[in-house]
């Protein structure tokens, strides 16, 4: 985590556990392109589980006692 002055914490914001800036890094404090990787990987690995979680709750079957709770609406 970076230390930030009083001064220099407005524009920023709380990302996870580390402050962040919408300024531009300074020179020689360029994030990595494998940080970058990493996080998309991670990304994606999270968006498959998610749809795949989906899928699996949206492909099983109303229970009887749903059905006959619904057509008593109906």
């Amino acid at each position: 985590m970076r230390a930030v002055s009083a001064s220099g914490i407005a524009g920023m914001y709380l990302r996870g556990s580390e402050l962040a800036s919408d300024r531009p890094p300074p020179k020689g404090d360029k994030p990595a392109d494998k940080d970058h990787q990493g996080k998309k990987e991670r990304d994606e690995a999270m968006g498959a589980a998610l749809r795949s979680v989906y899928h699996a709750a949206a492909s099983e079957p109303v229970p009887d006692q749903m059905l006959d709770l619904l057509n008593k609406l109906g």
